[in-house]
């Protein structure tokens, strides 16, 4: 405690804050959580869409390995339009639709292009932009059409 010079009272060295400077922090802390809070929800919800997203390309890069493993003659129409998704990969994705599609060239080298294409929605059911993968299969050398 000091006395000042020609008064007789004593002036206490200040300590803590005062109420103006918690109300005015207080305040300022409330409007940055008010605006990050939307760019939070934000980068969650673009987060869980690239999940979602990387869930498809699995998806359908598994079902393009399929093919590599199937043999000629039975990489059909028919057959592959059995192919189904992933139990895991159906209910995690919206309204999950799959298409494969075999187109075959008789032009030499003979050949069979099959594309894989999912397609799903959002939680809104807005339609997500598709995942569609192609390959080629050429039949092998010296093989009977």
């Amino acid at each position: 405690m000091r006395q000042l010079s020609g008064t007789n009272r004593t002036h206490y060295p200040r300590r803590g804050s005062s109420l103006i400077e918690m109300i005015v922090s207080t305040v300022l802390l409330t409007a940055v959580l008010v605006c990050a809070a939307p760019l939070i929800s934000w980068s969650m919800q673009q987060r869980g869409l690239a999940e979602k997203q990387q869930l498809a390309n699995q998806e359908v890069a598994n079902l393009l390995e399929t093919v590599a493993t199937t043999s000629w003659d039975q990489l059909t129409q028919q057959n592959v339009s059995q192919w189904k998704l992933n139990d895991a990969t159906e209910a995690e994705l919206n309204q999950a639709k799959l298409e494969v599609s075999i187109k075959q060239s008789d032009a030499a080298p003979i050949a069979k292009q099959v594309v894989v294409k999912l397609t799903w929605s959002d939680k809104m059911n807005r339609p997500v932009a598709p995942i569609r993968l192609s390959t080629w299969v050429y039949q092998a050398a010296g093989a009977t059409p």
